[in-house]
């Protein structure tokens, strides 16, 4: 790892260790951006609309680095490289002919890209979609999700049916 690395990785931590060894040679990463966020409602929630809505995950279990936004909704990408995430929500789509899907998308400079992507067609099913993606500092990432046909019930706001994490590989 070369020294620009680890010393960009402390700069955006607030000058914290990125990296130390301890005695045994065991590397730890105190630095090293991670996520997993959920939304507070414990209850089903309604995207009001059939178009891609971004996820409104707004609380963490755990936000390492703070590079999660709970007001935005979104992953801040704090240094280049690798990156592993993962979204899923479980979905009424109150009848058998409708669907949900699930998509990550990057934001690059104001440049979107889809960076994975699953349809669900089974009514009250959990849709789920996983990437890695080699990202630039500053871009983000949003979880989107969207149904077929909307009502009261779209998505149920329970951290262990609907989520969105992700850290940094390296």
């Amino acid at each position: 790892m070369s020294k620009l690395y680890v010393d960009e990785i402390a700069s955006k931590t607030g000058g914290t260790d990125a990296l130390t060894i301890d005695s045994f040679g065991r590397i730890a990463m105190p630095a090293k951006p991670s996520f997993f966020a959920t939304n507070n409602a414990n209850a089903w929630q309604s995207f009001g609309n059939t178009n891609f809505n971004t996820m409104p995950f707004n609380t963490t279990t755990h936000n390492i680095g703070n590079h999660y936004d709970t007001s935005a909704y979104r992953f801040n990408v704090p240094v280049t490289g690798s990156y592993y995430f993962y979204l899923q929500f479980l979905h009424d789509a109150t009848t058998t002919s409708s669907y949900g899907e699930a998509r990550l998308r990057r934001d690059s400079g104001g440049t979107q890209t889809i960076l994975a992507f699953k349809h669900n067609s089974f009514q009250g099913d959990t849709v789920a979609v996983a990437t890695v993606a080699y990202l630039q500092a500053n871009d983000y990432v949003e979880a989107q999700g969207r149904v077929g046909n909307t009502n009261a019930d779209d998505w149920y706001a329970i951290s262990y049916y609907s989520n969105f994490c992700g850290y940094l590989i390296g």
